[in-house]
């Protein structure tokens, strides 16, 4: 029984790598009517690539054992406010490739992870949602930098819906492959798809 989709599905990991691709930095809706707090939930929430970055460490966590799965539940918005942090107070603008690199090597490392069923120890995943967050966090940051946001607003924003899509992501996942074993072949495949379109997206930002 194969685990991994990825040749049987060649359009949809194409349209997901196309879907990946980071695009010039503009806060979607950041600074307009919704106000900055609503910026900051619809730049992350409307992001194909962040809700990916999400789906893809909730494919990883069903991977592994409840107990190791939870710590990432504390490291990931710990990671989203660092994130956040170094966009404002560190180097900004200058580290917007960085920030696209990041997300794409984290989705293809998280979803190949999944798709070899690689089980972690617990710190490990803990650490790698850690850093998944920082990326977000900075990225999101990033893009805010040119709208002269109120940051503690659109920062609240960012991490509150960070934090509620991740952490669902980790429960369901978690739940469903504790349910039914055929489940984990389920999110093998859907990993494989990420591992794919992420490894994809890297490469082009990287060779850019």
């Amino acid at each position: 029984m194969r685990a991994c989709g990825t040749g049987r599905y060649p359009l949809a990991v194409a349209i997901g790598a196309l879907l990946l691709v980071p695009t010039p930095a503009a806060a979607h809706l950041v600074g307009v009517e919704f106000g900055d707090f609503y910026g900051g939930v619809l730049h992350l929430a409307t992001a194909p690539a962040d809700v990916s970055l999400l789906l893809a460490l909730g494919a990883l966590a069903g991977m592994q054992r409840p107990e190791s799965a939870r710590w990432s539940l504390a490291t990931l918005p710990l990671g989203l406010l660092l994130g956040l942090l170094l966009a404002v107070l560190g180097p900004g603008m200058a580290l917007t490739s960085e920030a696209a690199a990041g997300t794409a090597l984290c989705i293809g490392l998280a979803g190949l992870a999944a798709a070899a069923a690689v089980r972690m120890p617990g710190a490990l995943l803990a650490a790698f949602a850690g850093v998944a967050g920082a990326i977000l966090g900075l990225s999101n940051g990033i893009a805010a930098i040119p709208a002269r946001v109120d940051w503690i607003l659109y920062g609240g924003g960012v991490l509150i819906v960070g934090t509620f899509l991740g952490t669902m992501a980790i429960a369901i996942s978690t739940a469903l492959a504790a349910w039914r074993s055929e489940v984990r072949l389920g999110q093998r495949v859907i990993g494989s798809w990420f591992g794919a379109a992420g490894t994809i997206v890297f490469a082009l930002v990287v060779s850019v």
